[in-house]
């Protein structure tokens, strides 16, 4: 069963030709076609012997409008590739469409072998959102009827010969609409495709009952150096490496949900080193609180990372944490959930959770067991370290009666992320299952991280817990 699999490309550099060796490697039987997207300049050489390579104005020429001229039309519009394609050779039974930041992990000859078997005529992942809270579904709204617009994700997709041609001409007619003024918008590829298919009666089916769709979505992305981890049969997007996962990751449209307790961010940031990510997460996450005229800006070349290797096991990671209240600025509206932040093990230079202004205000964590206490470092938000001066630190067995074992200068502020973070070094190492962090005055307290460091108690009974 002859089939083409289409790898799309924008520009070219040693990441996209490792994307498209990984892509060679996958297929068998099957020709593996680049197209390259040319708008905007020549590529240069491609090390591949089936190269298409295409422009947008190629594609108003044969008929095709962007629906959204400040957009790239082959991003938008990703079913213009196919078709570009599909006019050079029309003769095969299959066309799969892969883009330069998706990977297919497992044999593409079983996988189209199974699609063809199914009978379905196109494959791509749902969109999981409700037609109505998502966002693409509006570029379709008075074109098709409301009950029968879809959306599926189409970074990988599978299409039958058969659904192509019929494709390919209703986007013609749906451009030539659009330069009649008969209609005012454009459906995008991800809404137009299966609900095109759908209105015309093919059969559309769900890319995770081929393979594995757990990293596939289109945010947050997959970072190059973790894809060892993935399954055998999977479908991976976007996968991403250097600053281009970095930017991606960090993107300034998600930042508020990096807190969230369903969040991935945190995770995919601490196995990157510090150095890495501070530098673009510090000023992002503050000035999405302040939104100034003047940025906060922190030059890495001038101010040192605190990246010193810790004295053992940080034990209040993941750990239970609460606060004394709650406030407009809190990272997560559930009291527990804003404490939390402090020990999610993420250092950003900004702050993790936030009280209201209390008397005092105070944050509190379960270690869940008796240890003997070590250390205790408190990282400070930077761009108001000013608050926390005359921070104490406090000790408890039970969570009622509390020991100071610390107080830090009224007249001085501490650190955080970009060196000189508050370290309680306690030499007696002292009992206790609870650390608390409070002000002796009225304030807001907002700290970033604080992180504890000791030894079970009893390591038995520690073990037990």
């Amino acid at each position: 069963m002859p089939y083409a699999v289409l790898f799309k490309i924008y520009f070219v550099d040693a990441f996209v030709l490792r994307q498209l060796d990984r892509l060679k490697a996958s297929v068998g039987q099957g020709d593996v076609y680049v197209i390259a997207d040319e708008t905007h300049g020549e590529l240069g050489p491609i090390p591949h012997d089936k190269v298409l390579r295409v422009t947008e104005g190629e594609m108003r020429q044969a008929g095709f409008e962007n629906g959204a001229p400040a957009q790239a039309m082959f991003w938008r519009d990703a079913d213009y590739s196919l078709y570009c394609l599909f006019d050079r050779f029309p003769d095969y039974d299959h066309y799969v469409t892969v883009e330069y930041d998706a990977v297919i992990e497992g044999d593409v000859d079983r996988i189209v072998a199974a699609v063809a078997a199914s009978g379905l005529d196109f494959v791509g992942e749902k969109v999981k959102r409700p037609m109505s809270e998502w966002p693409w579904a509006k570029t379709c709204e008075g074109i098709y009827p409301r009950e029968a617009i879809r959306g599926h994700l189409n970074a990988i997709a599978f299409y039958a010969r058969r659904a192509i041609g019929p494709l390919r001409q209703g986007r013609l007619d749906l451009s030539a609409r659009l330069r009649a003024g008969e209609i005012g918008q454009f459906p995008i590829s991800e809404a137009y495709i299966p609900t095109e298919l759908g209105v015309q009666g093919f059969r559309i089916g769900q890319l995770s009952d081929f393979g594995d769709t757990t990293l596939y979505d289109w945010w947050p992305p997959t970072n190059e150096a973790d894809l060892v981890e993935a399954p055998g049969r999977a479908f991976i997007h976007p996968v991403l490496e250097g600053q281009r996962y970095l930017d991606s990751l960090l993107r300034q449209d998600q930042l508020s949900r990096l807190f969230s307790p369903q969040s991935r961010v945190p995770a995919k940031l601490r196995r990157l080193p510090a150095r890495d990510y501070l530098p673009t997460l510090t000023p992002a996450l503050i000035d999405l609180r302040r939104r100034s005229a003047e940025p906060f800006v922190i030059d890495p070349a001038r101010t040192p990372l605190f990246e010193r290797a810790e004295p053992g096991l940080n034990i209040a990671l993941g750990k239970p944490a609460t606060q004394s209240s709650i406030s407009r600025f809190s990272r997560n509206p559930q009291l527990r959930l804003d404490a939390a932040g402090a020990v999610n093990g993420l250092v950003t230079g900004s702050f993790s959770f936030h009280t209201g202004r209390d008397s005092p205000p105070w944050w509190m964590v379960d270690l869940e067991a008796a240890y003997r206490i070590a250390e205790i470092w408190v990282f400070n938000r930077l761009d108001l370290a000013g608050r926390a001066k005359g921070l104490r630190l406090l000790i408890s067995s039970t969570g009622r009666d509390w020991s100071q074992v610390y107080e830090h200068p009224a007249d001085r502020s501490f650190g955080g992320a970009y060196g000189k973070p508050l370290i309680a070094a306690l030499g007696d190492r002292p009992v206790a299952r609870f650390v608390r962090a409070e002000l002796d005055q009225t304030q807001h307290l907002h700290l970033d991280q604080i992180k504890v460091f000791g030894e079970p108690d009893r390591p038995d009974d520690a073990a037990s817990h």
